[in-house]
């Protein structure tokens, strides 16, 4: 009687042992397993989906926020320079 050494330093007996994943019971992958790996995948997905909408949306407030912190200069610029050009008596 042989004893087959899952070891990688066992000697080969010529018999080829497959590399894949363990044999497990109920077949190569159990049904629960995919399931969550078909449940994560859709996560990944709506989460990157997510993602792209949060991005638009932040440019956009930012082109906002740029346009609007502008326009406050600029007004303040304005007014000091009427004043400096004006002033009052």
């Amino acid at each position: 009687m042989t004893k087959i050494n899952d070891d990688t330093w066992a000697v080969n007996d010529g018999n080829p042992r497959p590399s894949s994943q363990p044999t497990r019971l109920g077949g190569p992958s159990s049904k629960l397993s995919l399931i969550v790996s078909d449940k994560l995948d859709r996560t990944k997905e709506a989460a990157a989906a997510g993602m792209e909408r949060t991005k638009e949306k932040t440019k956009k407030t930012a082109k906002k926020v740029k346009t609007g912190a502008t326009t406050g200069v600029n007004w303040i610029k304005v007014k000091c320079n009427q004043n400096k050009l004006f002033p009052k008596k």
